[in-house]
């Protein structure tokens, strides 16, 4: 498996900018519906939860481990891999035509959100990981500049009074938890782009990252329940709100801007998981016919798109994390038989 050459920094701003889409454009079906004071701890338990069970993984890829997964990693896990990233992919595709067809207002826009990210995927798919990181990279930056500008828009709005402040009750902190945990994609993504990139020090920046997603989410949710009280818990694109409210000089309608931003982040999102489907193509066919990759990756795409068209945004993340499960379990085993293979060695 050829190395994919990403640096270690930017491993770890791909993995933030794609837990950052989820946070910047959530599911229409699902809201928040509990206060800040019960959704930032439930989040950073969920998070913890999540991080404890990967992060001794991600240690385990020493450069050595790394440097026999390239050519030891199992077709059966890269076809998971494949299917996990090609069915997330779809979801994307779908979760981004949806935001787009919400805020554009010109006709048309159902089959735009639909043809333009699936494009976006597939070019992705070929572009490769590389490329990709010198472009998150760059949105990084453009992100960073529309949460200043939502900062600076909202804050004369900002009243700490609406803040809820309720008993504490353990066990509305775990049944919230419990609703909203999963796994995403983007973990097995890195664990895979890790195993097929040539600096394997990107490891370090796994629960820096991690970490960042769970503040940034802390934040959006009280600086939500100070502007918009208790109508943030009813809201499903509770950031959009806060973008549609706030206002800086005579800029008047400064979510437009915002949105064009978080569209392009969420594109990135689906093109980094359509890449990661057609790295894990090199482990499914022979090598006279890696060709016929790019096609493979596609007919995966479209065949996902049909199956998750008519399932709820539950069901799909309920899909998801139970196929990224399966994925970590699969790189754990292997990561396991890799070790014993480097301390034989050595032995």
């Amino acid at each position: 498996m050829k190395p994919s050459l990403i640096d270690a920094r930017g491993m770890g701003q791909m993995l933030f900018l794609m837990l950052a889409a989820d946070l910047l454009i959530r599911p229409f079906s699902e809201r928040t519906g509990v206060a800040a004071q019960i959704y930032i701890p439930a989040a950073l338990l969920a998070g913890l939860v999540v991080l404890a069970v990967t992060r001794p993984l991600i240690c385990a890829m020493t450069p050595p481990v790394c440097d026999i997964l390239r050519t030891a990693w199992k077709r059966r896990a890269a076809g998971l891999v494949f299917v996990l990233m090609t069915i997330s992919a779809a979801g994307s595709i779908l979760h981004t035509g949806l935001f787009f067809d919400f805020v554009s207002d010109f006709k048309g826009s159902s089959l735009i959100g639909i043809l333009l990210p699936t494009a976006v995927v597939l070019y992705g798919a070929v572009c490769g990981p590389k490329s990709l990181a010198r472009a998150f990279g760059l949105m990084l930056w453009l992100m960073l500049v529309s949460l200043v500008l939502l900062f600076l828009s909202i804050a004369p709005l900002l009243d700490v009074k609406n803040l809820a402040c309720l008993p504490f009750q353990p066990q509305l902190i775990l049944q919230a938890a419990w609703r909203g945990f999963s796994l995403p994609a983007q973990i097995p993504l890195f664990f895979w782009l890790t195993v097929t990139s040539a600096d394997c020090s990107c490891r370090h920046y796994y629960t820096r990252s991690l970490l960042m997603a769970l503040a940034l989410a802390a934040v959006f949710s009280a600086l939500a329940e100070m502007l918009l009280g208790v109508q943030a818990q009813m809201q499903n694109q509770t950031i959009y709100a806060m973008a549609r409210l706030g206002s800086l000089s005579v800029f008047q309608r400064l979510d437009a801007l915002h949105s064009a931003v978080w569209l392009l982040i969420a594109l990135l999102k689906g093109a980094a998981l359509g890449c990661g489907a057609h790295i894990a193509c090199r482990r499914l066919i022979s090598v006279r016919h890696q060709s016929a990759r790019p096609l493979l990756t596609a007919a995966g795409l479209l065949v996902s798109l049909w199956a998750l068209f008519l399932l709820s945004d539950l069901q799909r993340r309920q899909i998801e994390s139970v196929l990224s499960l399966a994925a970590l379990t699969a790189a754990g085993i292997q990561i396991l038989q890799a070790r014993r293979a480097v301390r034989a060695h050595i032995a």
